[in-house]
């Protein structure tokens, strides 16, 4: 597996994308990140999100309502 574009040269950062951060061209099936590993990051990704979701949603302990915050001092 080649890391680097073939179109500009630059590195691939995230092998997960269709096409390179830096020019846009489109990369080959070869520098693509595939199959399990690909299917396990999509994973990844959606649990993250779904935690950040409900942490962002969840109900402050100080008596707070859901999406309301709280300074402390005013």
């Amino acid at each position: 597996m080649n890391s680097n574009c073939r179109s500009c040269g630059r590195p691939l950062p995230n092998r997960s994308r269709r096409s390179c951060k830096y020019c846009g061209a489109v990369l080959a099936d070869d520098q693509q990140l595939q199959g399990k590993r690909a299917a396990f990051l999509k994973q990844m990704k959606a649990q993250e999100s779904k935690r950040h979701r409900e942490f962002m949603e969840r109900e402050i302990s100080t008596g707070g309502s859901p999406g309301q915050v709280h300074l402390l001092g005013m």
